[in-house]
């Protein structure tokens, strides 16, 4: 039991959409106590985790060093579940234009998001596919 003034600690492994903070409340409401959540601290989102989080000191050191890219993630680092088409010359031309294509070989199915790379191999699209014309647009271009 606990006392005024005291709390619980609770771990929450949940899907987006999650509202922690009702939650609370309604966990308050069930024990008849009320509840309020103190802190919120996300440990893990998508391929993130707190753990692998660099220290302000690592940042600042790899700052002076010139070396601040060895600590960031690629772009496209938290779509890794995606599905990835590789694009030819051509297409890669026309989605960094904007313009919609037919992902050659490739279903929606479930999966409306596709991540497109350059022929060279660099991350070049989120390409989300419009059901209306049957083509895949680049919702998101990353002509780096």
């Amino acid at each position: 039991m606990t006392w005024p003034g005291h709390g619980y600690k609770l771990v929450i492994v949940c899907s987006k959409g999650t509202y922690i903070r009702s939650l609370a409340r309604d966990l308050g409401e069930k024990l008849g106590c009320g509840a309020f959540l103190k802190d919120l601290v996300r440990t893990v989102y998508g391929p993130f985790k707190v753990g692998d989080a660099a220290s302000p000191e690592s940042l600042q050191n790899a700052i002076t060093a010139g070396q601040l890219s060895s600590l960031l993630y690629p772009a496209d680092y938290p779509l890794t579940g995606w599905p990835k088409y590789i694009t030819t010359s051509d297409e890669a031309l026309k989605i960094t234009g904007g313009l919609s294509i037919n992902l050659i070989g490739v279903n929606p199915g479930d999966d409306t998001y596709q991540r497109a790379y350059h022929p060279d191999g660099h991350f070049l699209a989120v390409m989300k596919f419009m059901p209306d014309s049957g083509l895949w647009h680049p919702e998101k271009v990353f002509n780096l």
